[in-house]
């Protein structure tokens, strides 16, 4: 850890979840007041204390709206949590999905009456499948999908077949094909170029008036400060066209106090209501740099003793 940033506010990312008018939808809506927000508060206690709650999924089972998300500590890798609403109460589940390596971006879908989640895995180098075994608290693997460094992988399922498309850090969008989750997937779009301010998905496509959308991340300031979206002109086995249609798709539309930016936003309707979940960037409170800088320091010093009493006995 630089000393410079103990100078300074650490990134705090929450999630905040919104009910709009049963008239409105996403393209037109304006987010005011939150029904629900996930995340930490207040002064960091323990060292797990979780600076990022983000990479909201809304999905719909048996009756109940379940929200899954990321959740990260400084000491910990990125793993998946849920939560349901039944229209009155909410249940929260903890952690449903842990790995070795960096889990987030819990994108969970229904197919074939069977429920997955295909989460960003690319610290294992790999774009891994999740089937449902008990939902929503057990998983198993279901497969490899790509053997690539994919970071936040979307779905598009449509007439032609599965498309999957996720972001090279060095390339850019790239998007695959198949015609079934069985058969390998193969590459049908490489973006060349990684281009800031476009190339990372930010949420699951959307889907309005027969036409798709895919909201992307504009990380070119920094990242997180905001979203825009692109509609879907063309996606088959050989060609991708979208075009940009706006780049600050909710600006002046979020009216949170002290929102320094946001990068991932999910919909549903819900009996007869439309849910939007946004995560929101904020700055914590700057005695948490201080306690974080302390943690640093003591799990740095219990690191150096272990390896000095490993020195002394041999």
């Amino acid at each position: 850890m630089k000393l410079s940033l103990i100078f300074k506010k650490r990134d705090l990312w929450k999630i905040y979840l919104f009910k709009i008018k049963k008239n409105e939808n996403i393209f037109n809506c304006n987010l005011k007041k939150a029904i629900k927000i996930i995340g930490e508060n207040g002064i960091r206690l323990t060292k797990d204390f979780y600076h990022t709650t983000a990479d909201p999924f809304l999905f719909e089972e048996n009756g109940k709206l379940y929200i899954f998300y990321e959740m990260k500590s400084d000491f910990s890798k990125g793993f998946i949590c849920a939560e349901s609403f039944d229209g009155n109460t909410w249940k929260n589940y903890g952690c449903v999905l842990k790995d070795e390596f960096h889990i987030s971006y819990p994108q969970i879908f229904r197919f074939n009456n069977k429920i997955f989640m295909m989460p960003e895995t690319e610290e294992d180098g790999k774009l891994w499948l999740y089937e449902s075994v008990t939902f929503p608290s057990q998983w198993k693997k279901n497969r490899v999908l790509i053997s690539n460094k994919l970071v936040d992988t979307n779905l598009l399922i449509n007439d032609v077949g599965i498309f999957l498309l996720g972001t090279h850090k060095l390339d850019g969008l790239c998007v695959y094909h198949a015609s079934s989750f069985e058969e390998e997937f193969n590459s049908t779009y490489i973006e060349k170029t990684n281009h800031a301010m476009s190339s990372r998905n930010a949420g699951a496509i959307l889907k309005f008036q027969e036409k798709y959308y895919r909201v992307f991340q504009d990380c070119s300031r920094f990242y997180g400060e905001k979203i825009g979206i692109s509609e879907i002109l063309a996606i088959d086995k050989l060609n991708y066209f979208e075009n940009i249609i706006n780049f600050n798709f909710l600006e002046n539309r979020i009216l949170i106090k002290n929102c320094i930016g946001h990068h991932h936003i999910s919909e549903l309707n819900y009996n007869n209501d439309v849910y939007i979940a946004v995560d929101i960037l904020k700055k914590d409170l700057y005695i948490n740099t201080f306690i974080f800088a302390v943690f640093r320091f003591l799990i740095l010093l219990k690191k150096c003793n272990e390896k000095f009493k490993i020195k002394f006995w041999r």
